[in-house]
């Protein structure tokens, strides 16, 4: 038996230790193991129990009210309104061109009707070719949903030479299978829209205060129209937004006195409305409205901004 504090003692007390601390630890390991099978477990629950509710909720939610406008369209149908708007203008190109001969008029009509060429009923153009009648231009000038596959649009051509005017109404249908769109009934001559009401230009007349801008407005409008950096900064007041200019297309005719919209006589602080006279080589003048924000720095008005009304 080996004495106390000997080296074989102290050897044996070693090994105890250790033997003692192995069984400390698969102990602990055993409680660990207790702890956390059920809470493993109650997680599970858990998350099945939310995943059942939901699915619940889901089967049982109330249908969503769907909002329709005045014609009981739904107001959130992804009809293609431009792609069939550009339909019924590219039609009305093809349909006015009176240049063209009516059978070669009726071949490419049939490419985006719903009808053959052959179909009397359809209306389509017949009469000889006019040598030098064109369509100008065309352009949507009203738009009605009939229903959520159908759409009747309006369409106002000029024509060339004469730039006599043609209000043509075109229903375009969209199929329900492929999606596509065409022509779906002969277009119809109708009366032009009503026209609307040009926005007039606003403001004050302000003389004194005309007076004391008009010079700024002059280096301003001048160097806009031949787009001079130089001068641009030089009447700019410093971060401003007016940049750029129009590349000399344009060069400054006249300035018509001035209207004030708005105007802080304390800080000098202004905006108006302008019109500016542009005399455009080869093409004459243009009488056009801009915005022009200014400001007194230093006793000189310095512009802010520049845009159109």
């Amino acid at each position: 038996m080996p004495t106390p504090g000997s080296r074989s003692a102290r050897l044996a007390r070693r090994i105890y230790s250790a033997q003692v601390g192995g069984l400390r630890e698969m102990e602990w390991s055993e409680r660990a193991k207790q702890v956390a099978l059920p809470l493993l477990v109650y997680a599970v629950i858990v998350a099945l129990t939310a995943g059942v509710v939901n699915a619940w909720q889901n089967l049982h939610r109330p249908p969503a009210q769907v909002v329709t406008n005045q014609a009981g369209v739904p107001a959130d149908y992804a009809f293609p309104r431009p792609a069939a708007s550009s339909l019924a203008v590219q039609f009305t190109s093809v349909y006015l061109d009176t240049g063209r001969s009516a059978d070669e008029r009726k071949a490419q009509l049939a490419t985006l009707t719903v009808a053959s060429p052959d179909d009397p009923s359809y209306g389509y153009p017949e009469g000889g070719k006019a040598p030098g009648v064109a369509v100008l231009g065309a352009y949507v000038a009203g738009y009605q949903q009939l229903d959520p596959k159908t759409a009747r649009v309006i369409v106002v051509a000029t024509l060339a030479p004469s730039l006599r005017r043609v209000v043509l109404a075109v229903k375009v249908k969209q199929d329900s299978s492929s999606g596509s769109l065409a022509v779906a009934a002969p277009p119809a001559f109708v009366s032009a829209p009503a026209p609307g009401q040009m926005d007039q230009l606003g403001g004050d007349a302000n003389s004194s205060l005309d007076s004391s801008v008009q010079a700024a407005l002059k280096v301003l409008f001048t160097a806009y129209g031949a787009s001079d950096k130089a001068a641009l900064q030089s009447v700019g007041v410093s971060g401003g937004s007016v940049r750029g200019g129009l590349g000399g297309a344009v060069t400054l005719a006249a300035i018509a006195p001035v209207k004030v919209l708005t105007c802080d006589s304390a800080q000098m602080d202004c905006t108006l409305n302008v019109m500016v006279t542009w005399h455009m080589d080869n093409q004459g003048t243009f009488v056009q409205p801009y915005r022009v924000h200014m400001r007194s720095v230093d006793a000189a008005w310095r512009v802010v901004s520049l845009n159109a009304i």
